[in-house]
């Protein structure tokens, strides 16, 4: 309930008051800082009229951390981010947190924890890494189907070309007398081919049968 009416109170203030006014060189400048267990706040003001606010998250090892050596964080944390507008102003107060509002509010502002960051991103890493072994396999069924499509219709190409052969294959019969071509074998050309740098042919002959053995 304190934390929603300090933030009201801070929407408040940024909303109808004239807020972020150019800083006026000769008049003087006021930072109020203020620490919580959550995070780090400070507002610097002018004349009334909020020139700038700044807060942050404290990190892990600032959770241990006394409330005094907060509070002195939450000064230094102002000072180094305008000291161009605090340069020899050397005069620091201490406000109760009643009056203290506005960085009050900044300092314990609500962010998302570390712990439900680190769950948000278990749960997106859980369930794009479980997208993407779902694509994955339908990917590989997809592919796996199509490989054995392309292997069915390969194999009944080769069986219709293969039963077109057979009937129209005669078997081969030699008499004597006959003549035939003689194939040449591959590595012979390439042993032609270096000695006389021509290409031999696929063929040679033709050759007269002069007799025939019964094969087996």
């Amino acid at each position: 309930m304190e934390q929603e009416l300090a933030f009201q109170t801070l929407k408040d203030k940024l909303c109808n008051a004239h807020v972020l006014a150019l800083p006026y060189g000769p008049e003087d400048f006021v930072v109020y800082c203020d620490a919580s267990g959550i995070g780090l706040g400070c507002v610097l003001m002018q004349g009334g009229k909020v020139i700038a606010y700044a807060s942050r998250q404290l990190k892990i090892h600032e959770k241990n951390y006394t409330t005094h050596d907060l509070e002195l964080g939450a000064v230094v944390f102002a000072l180094k981010i305008w000291r161009h507008y605090l340069y020899r102003t050397n005069s620091i107060r201490y406000h109760p947190g009643k009056v203290n509002v506005v960085a009050g509010a900044l300092s314990r502002k609500e962010r998302v924890k570390p712990k439900i960051v680190r769950a948000m991103n278990m749960t997106l890493q859980s369930c794009i890494k479980d997208r993407i072994l779902t694509a994955h396999k339908e990917a590989t069924s997809e592919t796996i189907e199509k490989k054995s499509q392309i292997k069915d219709r390969l194999m009944v190409a080769r069986d219709c070309q293969k039963s077109y052969a057979d009937k129209r294959r005669k078997p081969l019969e030699f008499s004597v007398g006959d003549y035939v071509l003689l194939k040449v074998l591959p590595w012979k050309g390439v042993v032609r081919f270096g000695k006389k740098w021509k290409l031999a042919p696929i063929n040679v002959g033709p050759f007269d049968i002069v007799s025939l053995w019964p094969i087996g």
